[in-house]
């Protein structure tokens, strides 16, 4: 019933080009070009898989998942989003 993914296959979740947008638009209109040249890239995580097993979530809690791995990240995606929009100021 669990989905497996690796770190560097989830760029294949359309979530990720939507956060690498959405994230270059919001950068452009904050920072000029002379201050983003300044800017630390950030390092891609050292690890190839993030596992987990919610066997005993059903079995005890009797839980099941309600959303897929892509519907997931995609929700969380833009409730964050969501949260940064209403921090800038207005334009």
């Amino acid at each position: 019933m669990g989905e497996t993914r690796q770190i560097f296959r989830c760029k294949d979740l359309r979530v990720f080009d939507t956060i690498a947008a959405e994230s270059q638009r919001l950068i452009n209109e904050t920072y000029s070009a002379f201050v983003q040249g300044f800017m630390p890239t950030l390092a891609r995580p050292e690890v190839d898989v993030l596992e987990g097993d919610a066997a005993k979530a059903r079995q005890v809690l009797g839980w099941a998942p309600e959303v897929g791995l892509e519907a997931l990240a995609a929700e969380m995606v833009d409730a964050d989003l969501a949260r940064h929009r209403a921090r800038l100021p207005a334009a």
